[in-house]
């Protein structure tokens, strides 16, 4: 293998090579964010040196035999992925082996935008998406002694770029490449308000400089044509950089080898599947996929390097992993759980390897014959989240569940019992009855433990077609100094009713539908209303003999307390005996 170390500015590098670079399969996706790009920018404009990429020149016959993609010129959070290239028509290419994080942060800070989901809106609405481009606020005076950054390099959509004082002058990065020579700069800075303004004059020619400088980019040019020497060099130079974890090895390793499979389209479409098409929105990553493959496959679970070589005996399991996860998200999702209140992916690995197993169907989730196997995994489920048996070192915790569920799980029941008496005897789950009290007092609304408890204490079965919200018994609206007095509740009294509002006695599970149309109910008006008050009454655990009046809620609330640590206790079990 033979290198060329050669050097060249960033314009010369995004207007004549990166039109011609592509992501050899081995590559991961874009990991940067919006702050590391900024941050790039700060450091290039700087003078500082970025790190030499490693380029290689791709020829026929192997640049038709191996897979490429494309780099990310637009990224959009909605549809993430590079796209797989067709290079059937071309007869050379360059591949990124090492600095694909750093071309394609160039790349959109020049050319390119970020469009992401704002913050707190639903992913289906018009209005949740802005895109935005880098700027550099040209006004920007540095303090040294006080900032990371010395240029104010910042993403904004088109609005937010329109801000304009004396302290803001935003000016889209990429709007430098219009310029052919530092004389075109200057005449059109010359004919804005702020030719004479010094601030504004440094912070241009500082990006001109970054933009035009000779050595701004260095590159090493691999010309062998051997994809495994390629390998091993990629595998080499993975210590440095934004270094790849073993889950991206694998994924990497796999893509390049799998025969029959497209590893990194197969792995990232069953995400996004998982994640959006099964019954609610979740938050799963590549690595819980892989993870899940490795389980399933039998083997030591580790992302380690002697089970990256085992990449062809993983193929041959991968069939498996697509047709049991998006069955197990569903089940899952059956049971209310989202997102944001399934607090341990990995948690969902041994329901995923039950159902292969024991060669469940997609009738597993509704049929009722199953009612009884669902709720021993409902429950053995939202035990472990609580328990938190996964939030630490899972891959040992894995291995010992597969063994349970090896010994026991073909039988058709799901062997709860069992994997709680395991994990229990190793200390992996660190709650029984005596943990009841405090996770009762200390389980606030927002909470992802509020619908995991209240899951397992509700006595009736529930629904798996429909999405369940976690919601406050007494409305929070009605926690005011107006209610205060219209009920006559004392000064003193009141203080006690709003730090107790948001505790777990005073919530409970509803359907969406539901929830939506109760609201600022109270809720004794709303059980009048309703075709059969006491289904609710069951399903919130309601104490049969307390007022359901605002005036009374002290009184509710402790003996709803009461109901709910005494159906924790049992369902959580005693403490297990010291070994």
């Amino acid at each position: 293998m033979s290198y060329l170390n050669k050097q060249t500015s960033i314009r010369e590098f995004l207007c004549d090579m990166v039109p011609h670079c592509y992501l050899p399969a081995i590559q991961r996706e874009l990991v940067w964010d919006m702050g590391q790009i900024e941050d790039l920018f700060d450091s290039i404009t700087r003078g500082y040196p970025i790190g030499a990429l490693l380029l290689w020149q791709v020829r026929k016959p192997v640049i038709h035999d191996y897979c490429f993609y494309e780099l990310v010129r637009e990224y959009d959070a909605e549809r993430p992925h590079n796209r797989k290239a067709n290079l059937d028509d071309l007869s050379e290419c360059i591949g990124i082996l090492d600095g694909q994080q750093r071309t394609t942060a160039l790349y959109l800070g020049f050319k390119g935008s970020f469009r992401q989901k704002k913050p707190r809106k639903w992913r289906s609405r018009t209005d949740a998406w802005v895109t935005r481009a880098l700027h550099l606020n040209l006004l920007h005076a540095p303090s040294p002694e006080k900032e990371e950054r010395r240029f104010d390099f910042r993403f904004l959509s088109v609005e937010e770029a329109k801000e304009r004082d004396e302290r803001h002058y935003w000016f889209r990065v990429g709007e430098i490449l219009q310029f052919e020579d530092n004389q075109a700069l200057r005449t059109w800075r010359r004919a804005t308000d702020y030719r004479d303004n010094s601030v504004f004059e440094d912070n241009l020619n500082a990006l001109w400089g970054a933009l035009e400088h000779q050595t701004g980019i260095s590159y090493f040019s691999e010309s062998s044509q051997d994809p495994n020497d390629v390998l091993t060099l990629f595998v080499r130079l993975n210590m440095g950089g934004e270094p790849l974890s073993y889950s991206d090895m694998l994924l990497s390793l796999a893509t390049a080898t799998w025969k029959g499979h497209d590893a990194r389209q197969e792995v990232y479409a069953l995400v996004d599947t998982v994640n959006k098409e099964c019954g609610a929105e979740f938050k799963f990553t590549k690595d819980f996929a892989l993870k899940t493959l490795l389980v399933l496959n039998d083997g030591d679970i580790r992302f380690r390097t002697e089970n990256i070589r085992r990449k062809a005996e993983l193929e041959h399991r991968w069939d498996a992993v697509k047709r049991v996860l998006p069955l197990t998200v569903r089940l899952v999702a059956s049971f209310g759980l989202t997102g944001e209140t399934l607090t341990a992916n990995n948690a969902i690995i041994p329901i995923a390897y039950y159902l292969d197993r024991t060669q469940r169907k997609a009738s597993f989730v509704t049929r009722k014959q199953f009612e009884g196997e669902r709720d021993a995994i409902r429950r053995w489920l939202m035990l472990v989240l609580v328990g938190q048996a996964f939030g630490g070192q899972s891959d040992a915790i894995l291995t010992n569940v597969r063994a349970v569920l090896k010994e026991n799980g073909t039988s058709g029941t799901f062997p709860a019992d069992a994997i709680l008496a395991k994990l229990k005897k190793s200390e992996d789950i660190a709650i029984s009855g005596e943990s009841a009290e405090s996770l009762v007092d200390n389980t606030q609304y927002g909470k992802a433990n509020a619908f995991l408890l209240l899951s397992l204490i509700t006595p009736v079965q529930l629904d798996p077609s429909v999405q369940y919200h976690v919601d406050h018994i007494h409305p929070k609206a009605h926690f005011t100094k107006a209610k205060f007095n219209e009920c006559r509740v004392p000064e003193e009294e009141a203080k006690w009713f709003l730090e107790h509002r948001d505790t777990l006695p005073n919530l409970q599970i509803l359907t969406q539908q539901v929830n939506q149309s109760k609201l600022q109910t109270s809720y004794e008006t709303w059980l009048s209303q309703q075709h059969n008050p006491q289904f609710y009454r069951e399903l919130g655990l309601m104490p049969p003999k307390a007022s359901l009046g605002f005036a009374g809620f002290r009184a509710f609330y402790e003996e709803r307390r009461r109901l709910i640590i005494k159906k924790l206790k049992e369902v959580l079990g005693p403490q297990p005996a010291a070994a």
